[in-house]
């Protein structure tokens, strides 16, 4: 019998399981129950002790397997106790034979297999039982949540409370009236009164008189009152029970000289409403000026001169982050003060928006110039240097704040992870109004955070844009973008500012003052050229690791939620908005970037190991020489990535260049023949509105609209709607119109095909005879001319339907994994197999296509007599048509065989897959260094950033004669360099 594997060796391997058999097998004593220890003599006169109760245990119910060649296997069950918590753990809690009745180890038959409880203790001398529960204990607390528990009537809260609803309305009414205080004596001093007020913002409902409310009140002013006038409760301000707001003295002080503010009329703004107060400022000969006063009452003026309006601290608090993170505009967030104040429309308040409009932009603009340390400058906020108010990416290379000292001198292999990644992009959401202008709505910020300086941005737009609208030549190696093209054409004539262009940290999404760019995003990408997919890309670019470039774009979607609540600013309200909205993102995404760069290391050292793996299996498989020449060519290509030869680029048949392959190029190059032809007078006209090359290319059109059809009418079945059928014969009658026009102009440049057209009879339009030059040419003779010419077309077209076809194959690909991970449900499901279909159908026309392309360009090479032309280009088989990924069924990576399409028609999506399975290491391998790397750069820059902010400490010279300032100054620096230093212990 093989020996069976210590019980110490179990516990420590399968911790999890063993947590289950503990859940299972615990049996404690009840808290509540006493227990008593019962004597074994037969006395009945002898009385039960009781018991202290000792510390509670598990009992933990184990089985150990053994198995042998020469017998049945066999397995033995035991016992042992485990205490609840580590520390009441000892060796000596475990229990042997008959140390706990109806726990005796028994033995089991099943069968014939006799298996016999055994408790050997010297197993125990080498097992850390200690570790053992610790285990335990993380296991089984890990996966608390997710044990499903049975619901119960708390669970469903709404359904309990339906049964309730009289009682809660009952007291709803209730407080509409005096409740207890029904008396008609005042609550705090006992006397008698008429009516009584109470407070509307305190929780108690207590009833006070007119002197007592108004002394409890003296901390509160802004309390809203209520005052019963014998029927119900109605609203008053206590200005009108004689409550005075005195500044520049503590409550209750009396100042000798109060200045009583101009027709006793004093608007504060707070979060409760608008409240018309009673204030007063100090007059006496050491008081401060009277903006000073407020705001040493966290009321914010409105005005600096002779000021009426004021509004709360925790106000304006309250809005800047409301305005930032639910994106509520000052209109209705003031809308709702107005509301809250009085919500019948019978007692308005006073207008106060454009003086809450002004606070806001004030307060913005303090608060950023505070939270960058200006107010510890001595130069002040007019020594502030453009961006210097703008946040750091702390995971970005700073010299000076986390970088090593001697970081210039790096290893070269090491150098790369010192670089900076940035993108740039245009947004055009955020548009702005033709409204007010720079001279009425300044900006505070100008420069100072995110926005370049206006001043100097017109000065650069002045020297560099000479407002050119022709193409640049360099857009015909690329495409042209509509956004940059109808951006000044829909609506500009209103709008004085058509969006953003914002340059980011692109792998954390951190907004920056300004940086260049290097490489295409993968998501724009596909929108370019196949070469400068294949040359910028940034998985290919040597050390951008898993960079895909997007993160700008990503940050575009939370910054657009400020589109509709800026449009309607100023030019300064507009920057000023959009400069704090940039900074609070800033800071989100700052204070969780820990977190991120956690869960990205998470999941790259996986992928890292299993590409790894996979390639090196590949590699395995391949001749040793070929792995040789590959790897040569691609480190000389990532040493000079501009002028060496991109390996990437798949080898295209000599004389043919990526613009070559294009129908439309094509189609451009023989319009450009056409043109000269009739230019220099050697064409010949046979139709005023054709020539030769448009005629064929109309015939193609229409060949390509005869497969639609036929597809669409080999799908119909007894079930298909009869607007469906009616659509159908609609489109094939229009096919039938078309036909017969072109057929007249096909009979000017081919007239031999009269008599083709003849010895056909009459069918439907999709299944017509066009007789194009490569089907006519092998029973009648066809001008040289139209052969050359369709052969052109044919080519480009075989080519574009292949890479139409890899394209398809992409798309499927990637929606069936999506639906894999994500999709459940009949209503997804059913929507996304609808999607899947399309895709199917629209693969199926493409492999249609190009077989019968290929056909003709076999029958046209003939004719012709081109040798040598089929290059990459091969007879597609339904084995051929097979997405990348895909292998033989084995599942080994090594035996995977990439189809012939991916390499004439994949474009940028594959080249060899020797190539695409080493760039999944390099750029796993890069992505786990520069990981790595951030996290150190965090540490470092968060160390560095509280140093800083404790440098601050007595820097402002204007603040040496004045304790105060001072003492608030340094308290400031403190908190902050504490917030750093939680940050940098948090990461």
């Amino acid at each position: 019998m093989v020996g069976s594997r210590p019980l110490w060796r179990i516990f420590s391997s399968v911790p999890d399981l063993l947590s289950a058999a503990a859940n299972k097998m615990c049996k404690r004593h009840s808290h509540h129950v006493d227990h008593y220890a019962l004597s074994d003599d037969n006395d009945c006169n002898s009385q039960a002790t009781k018991r202290v109760p000792t510390p509670m245990s598990d009992v933990l119910h184990y089985n150990e397997y053994t198995y042998s060649e020469d017998s049945l296997p066999t397995h033995t069950t035991g016992y042992f106790a485990i205490p609840n918590t580590p520390a009441e753990l000892s060796r000596d809690t475990l229990i042997t034979n008959g140390s706990l009745p109806g726990l005796i180890p028994v033995t089991v038959e099943v069968d014939t297999v006799s298996e016999e409880v055994i408790l050997d203790e010297d197993i125990f001398d080498n097992c850390d039982l200690r570790y053992i529960m610790q285990r335990l204990e993380s296991v089984e607390d890990a996966n608390e949540g997710h044990v499903p528990r049975k619901r119960t009537a708390g669970d469903r809260p709404l359904l309990q409370w339906r049964v309730l609803i009289d009682p809660y309305l009952t007291e709803l009414l209730r407080l509409e009236g005096r409740g207890v205080f029904t008396d008609g004596h005042c609550a705090r001093c006992r006397i008698a009164m008429h009516g009584g007020y109470r407070c509307e913002d305190c929780h108690n409902a207590t009833l006070h008189c007119a002197k007592c409310i108004v002394e409890t009140r003296g901390q509160s002013p802004l309390h809203c009152v209520q005052v019963w006038n014998g029927q119900y409760f109605e609203k008053i301000f206590l200005k009108s029970l004689g409550l005075c707001i005195q500044l520049g003295h503590v409550v209750g002080e009396i100042c000798i000289h109060p200045i009583p503010t101009s027709n006793d009329d004093f608007t504060i703004l707070d979060i409760n409403g608008i409240h018309e107060v009673g204030l007063s400022f100090c007059g006496c000969e050491t008081a401060q000026p009277q903006y000073v006063q407020l705001l040493r009452n966290r009321f914010f003026p409105a005005t600096s001169v002779k000021p009426k309006t004021a509004g709360t601290f925790r106000l304006l608090e309250h809005y800047h982050l409301l305005s930032t993170q639910s994106k509520v505009s000052a209109y209705n967030f003031y809308t709702t003060l107005s509301k809250r104040t009085d919500n019948t429309g019978t007692n308005m308040p006073r207008d106060r928006y454009f003086s809450f409009l002004t606070m806001t932009k004030e307060w913005r603009h303090l608060k950023m110039l505070k939270r960058a340390g200006r107010g510890h400058d001595p130069s002040g906020a007019a020594g502030t240097q453009p961006g210097e108010c703008a946040l750091d990416c702390p995971a970005c290379p700073l010299p000076g704040k986390n970088l090593p000292r001697d970081w210039q001198n790096a290893p070269p292999g090491t150098q790369w992870l010192y670089k900076l990644f940035l993108g740039i992009d245009a947004n055009f959401h955020l548009k702005r109004k033709k409204v007010s202008s720079e001279v009425a709505d300044p900006g505070l910020s100008n420069g100072y955070a995110y926005f370049v300086n206006n001043t100097e941005y017109k000065v650069h737009l002045a020297t560099h844009d000479k407002g050119s609208t022709t193409l640049d030549d360099t857009n015909k190696h690329c495409n042209t973008h509509d956004a940059i093209k109808l951006v000044n054409i829909k609506g500009s004539a209103l709008l004085p500012l058509l969006g953003v262009a914002t340059v980011d940290c692109s792998r954390r999404e951190i907004k920056c003052p300004w940086r260049e760019v290097r490489s295409v995003p993968k998501f724009h990408i596909n929108a370019h050229r196949e070469f400068c997919q294949l040359v910028f890309s940034p998985y290919l670019l040597l050390e951008f690791a898993r960079y895909d470039g997007e993160d700008v774009e990503r940050r575009w979607a939370l910054t657009n939620l400020f589109a509709s609540i800026t449009k309607e600013m100023g030019p300064g309200s507009w920057q000023d908005m959009l400069d704090d909205a940039f900074g609070t993102q800033n800071w989100n995404k700052i204070i969780t970037m820990a977190r991120t760069l956690l869960t990205r290391i998470k999941t790259a050292l996986p992928e890292r190991t299993t590409h790894t793996q996979a390639f090196q299996e590949f590699l395995s498989s391949l001749d040793e020489k070929t792995v040789t020449q590959w790897e040569a060519k691609v480190q000389e290509w990532e040493a000079d990535p501009m002028n060496a030869p991109n390996p990437y680029i798949i080898a295209r048949p000599p004389k043919i260049t990526f613009l070559d392959l294009s129908q439309a190029a094509i189609r451009l190059e023989l319009a450009e023949k056409d043109k000269e032809a009739l230019k220099i007078g050697t064409a010949t006209v046979l139709h005023e509105d054709y020539s030769a090359s448009s005629m064929l290319i109309n015939g193609l059109e229409i060949e390509e609209s005869q497969r639609y059809l036929m597809i669409k009418y080999g799908s119909l079945t007894w079930h298909t709607l009869e607007l469906t059928c009616t659509k159908l014969i609609e489109r094939s009658n229009t096919l039938q119109c078309k036909i017969n026009t072109w057929r007249g102009i096909q009979q000017l440049f081919m007239p031999s095909v009269v008599s083709l057209q003849d010895q056909t009879g009459p069918s439907c339009s999709h299944t017509i005879y066009l007789f194009l030059p490569s089907s006519a040419c092998i029973r009648t003779s066809v001008p040289h001319i139209l052969l050359e010419h369709e052969w052109q077309l044919r080519y480009a077209q075989a080519h574009n339907t292949l890479a139409s076809l890899c394209a398809r194959l992409e798309v499927r690909a990637h929606m069936y994994q999506y639906k894999d991970r994500f999709v459940c449900g009949q209503h997804k499901g059913t929507r996304s197999n609808s999607l899947l279909q399309s895709v199917e159908a629209k693969k199926h026309l493409d492999i249609i296509r190009y077989r019968a392309v290929f056909a003709a360009l076999e029958v046209l090479s003939a004719a012709l007599n081109k040798t040598n032309w089929r290059g990459s280009l091969k007879k597609l088989r339904d084995e051929d048509v097979d997405h990348v990924s895909s292998g033989d069924g084995s599942g080994s990576e090594g035996r995977r065989e990439l189809s012939w399409i991916w390499l004439t028609g994949g474009g940028s999506g594959v080249t060899l897959q020797t190539e695409a399975g080493q760039e999944n290491i390099d750029t796993s391998l890069r992505e786990c260094n520069l990981l790595q790397e951030e996290m150190c750069r965090i540490l470092a820059y968060h160390e560095w950033h509280s140093l800083w902010w404790e440098g601050q400490v007595g820097r402002n010279i204007n603040f040496n004669d004045r304790p105060g300032y001072q003492e608030g100054a340094d308290a400031y620096v403190f908190r902050q360099a504490s917030i750093r230093t939680c940050s940098h212990h948090f990461c």
